[in-house]
């Protein structure tokens, strides 16, 4: 999450600020025998106020912060002047001064949190296969990866605790990391089945490779069944699929669907995160403003290094939609036969033989509409 999100509207002091007056004060000689808890309950009661909060913590949770804010210090320090310089103008551009400001930050500390993940995953890969007491083996990538998560989600936790002492908030923060794929894949799969139904039927279109999807017909194996591959195929089917089924399935196989889904799903992602993330703030009381330049500035600079983390998952033509062949074929001659039902003129209409009677009459039952707006 985004380094200062509530800065610019917290009234109370960031524990970085107390820390380094803490540091300040003890480099003149003053305070020598106060921890940073102790120094912070002295700054409420000299000004008469809670302004010096945030670091009158335990041991333990001042710890915690102080990691995170040393990491804060860590990227601030390394972050080029020409990034900051660039962050600032596009801020100013914008009307989001303050988060320009602070968006060369933001992102450094983006990418650091977001390391773990990339960097497990090829330790993963470098291992190999890491058996898991099932059938086959799970990539290592993909254990290397899951380790690595568990480390971002801990890094968010501690990044929005420390600025805004509200567990909620962190806690949604920790859930980041593992609602991208999730999200952005399904906003992936609606942005390129709207393509298909939209942008396909414009002249030249398709010569551009927006196809909404390539269909192909996938043979169940056992060999098949025992990988990966084909675990999270057989459970985006939703049923149970054995050897021998053929599963149908919708891919964004062109660089065009793939810009499509990847471009879509990102989008669909940020507007999750941080519509979520405005709702938590809401309900916790904290101060957030979901539409100010700058906190809309900060959470699309803060969910870059999440958009990059995305990028591995085109490499694989991604998944549109997923059924067993036999469901897909039946549904999609209904829906062919119905829409030849709903555009024939009234004189033809007027002729319904018994079979397009029970078609207009499944059409009609919540169920079929389902199934129909599906295999879109």
């Amino acid at each position: 999450m985004p380094k200062s999100r509530f800065a610019l509207e917290q009234p109370k002091l960031a524990f970085s600020d107390v820390r380094d007056l803490f540091k300040n004060f003890q480099a003149e000689g003053s305070f020598q025998e106060l921890s940073l808890p102790q120094f912070a309950r002295v700054g409420n009661l000299a000004t008469g106020t809670q302004a010096f909060s945030s670091a009158d913590d335990t041991p333990f949770v001042s710890a915690a912060k102080s990691f995170s804010a040393g990491v804060d210090d860590f990227v601030e320090e390394r972050v080029p002047d020409g990034v900051n310089e660039f962050f600032t103008n596009l801020g100013a551009r914008v009307g989001a001064e303050e988060g320009g400001a602070q968006a060369g930050a933001v992102l450094g500390r983006g990418f650091l949190d977001a390391a773990p993940v990339a960097v497990g995953a090829g330790i993963g890969a470098l291992v190999g296969g890491i058996p898991t007491g099932g059938a086959g083996a799970l990539p290592g990538a993909a254990v290397g990866a899951r380790v690595g998560m568990g480390i971002t989600s801990l890094l968010g936790f501690l990044n929005t605790y420390e600025k805004t002492d509200n567990v909620p908030l962190s806690a949604f923060s920790a859930t980041v990391p593992f609602l991208l794929g999730p999200t952005a894949t399904a906003a992936g799969s609606l942005t390129n089945r709207l393509a298909g139904q939209t942008l396909a039927r414009i002249p030249g279109a398709k010569a551009l490779g927006i196809l909404g999807g390539s269909v192909d017909d996938v043979v169940m194996t056992e060999a098949m069944l025992a990988t990966r591959a084909g675990k999270d195929l057989a459970r985006a089917v939703g049923s149970a699929v054995e050897v021998g089924d053929v599963i149908t399935q919708r891919t964004a196989k062109t660089v065009a669907d793939r810009a499509m889904n990847y471009v879509g799903g990102q989008v669909g992602f940020n507007v999750a995160t941080e519509s979520a993330f405005g709702a938590v703030s809401a309900l916790t009381g904290e101060p957030y403003d979901l539409l100010d330049p700058n906190n809309l500035f900060l959470a699309g600079i803060s969910n870059i290094p999440f958009m990059a983390l995305d990028i591995p998952r085109m490499i694989r033509p991604p998944a549109i939609q997923v059924k067993l062949k036999e469901h897909y074929d039946t549904l999609k001659r209904h829906d062919d036969a119905l829409k030849g039902i709903e555009n024939a003129p009234d004189d033809i209409l007027a002729d319904i033989t018994p079979e397009n009677e029970a078609l207009v009459e499944a059409a009609r039952s919540v169920d079929y509409l389902e199934e129909r707006a599906r295999i879109r």
